[in-house]
Order: C-alpha cells, then structure tokens, then sequence
C-alpha cells in the first residue's frame, strides 16, 4: 500500500502576453513528508515554460504551443513509486470552420524513480478532431499511441488507444 504524506509545494509563475505569443515560467520547491517512518521524506526543484504562439499564425485559427514541466509524481496503484517527471510538450491545433477543430500533440517524458534504480522514458502522440454541436457541447474523436520504454525488467509498453469523448461547459448565468 502507499503511505500517506503531507506535500507541501510554493512556485512563483511569471505570465506575460506580449503581440504576438504568451509565456509563463514558473520555479518552485515541493517537500513531501510521509507517515510511514521507514520512508525518507522526499524534496523536489518542480518548474515550468510554457510558449503558446496562437497569434503567430497569420490566419489566427491555428494554434502552436511548446511545454515543459517538472513535478513530483506518484504511481497510485503500484505502492510507494514516487518519481521526477520532466515532460515535454509540443501541440497544435486548426480551427477548419466554426463547427470543426483539429488537434495534434506529441510529448516525452522522461520520469526518475525517487526510491529505486527505475527510469521510464514514456513517448505519445495523439490526434484529434472535435465538432462542436453548441458553444458548450463538443464532441470529440481522439487516437494515439503511447510507447514506454524502462530499465526494469516487465515494464515496458506499446499502448494505442481510442476513444470519443463529449465536453459540456455549460454557463448557467448567461443563460
């Protein structure tokens, strides 16, 4: 079972929207304390940059944006698997008319077990194409496939998956 911890995280995040681009950059510092005392507390350096160019794009219905992050992460079902994950982001999208949306991402994350020898590196790329019937009702086609890759011995995957989806953001006050 996973023992019970008390996490306790500051970041300071800068956002700046300049003409044509946003950028957000953040540093901060997490410390999880656990209660099982066989365990030794765990401290983490998390940060992000984020650079979202929508606006570089002449026709201002495409968007671009690159992430990066770094953040103390656990496996919920696999015990006391605590890791550094350091993720990277690329994604885009085309809005092709005002009822259909496009969107591509791929990412790499490279995720270092705090407790043990493990190292994953876990790389995905995914696709999607949404119609939108409201402002607040979308519905969503979305595939991809997700590759692991890790020094221990079994945990290494290949994942592809499919699925549909439907978001509501319905606003009760303006309607």
């Amino acid at each position: 079972p996973t023992s019970d911890y008390t996490s306790n995280q500051a970041k300071l995040i800068f956002r700046r929207q300049f003409k044509n681009f946003k950028i957000s950059v953040g540093a901060g510092y997490q410390n999880r304390n656990f209660d099982d005392p066989g365990l030794d507390d765990l401290d983490a350096f998390t940060y992000n940059l984020s650079l979202d160019g929508g606006a570089l794009i002449a026709n201002r219905r495409s968007y671009v944006s690159f992430d990066v992050e770094q953040n103390l992460n656990d496996q919920i079902a696999s015990g006391n698997n605590y890791y550094l994950a350091t993720r990277f982001i690329l994604s885009g999208g085309h809005e092709f008319s005002s009822k259909l949306l496009g969107h591509a991402e791929a990412s790499y994350m490279i995720a270092d077990y705090q407790l043990n020898d493990r190292n994953d590196n876990i790389y995905d790329i995914l696709g999607r194409i949404s119609y939108k019937f409201a402002r607040w009702m979308i519905f969503s086609v979305e595939g991809g496939i997700e590759n692991r890759d890790s020094n221990f011995e079994g945990r290494d995957y290949d994942n592809t998956y499919f699925s549909l989806r439907v978001d509501f953001a319905y606003d009760f006050a303006k309607n």
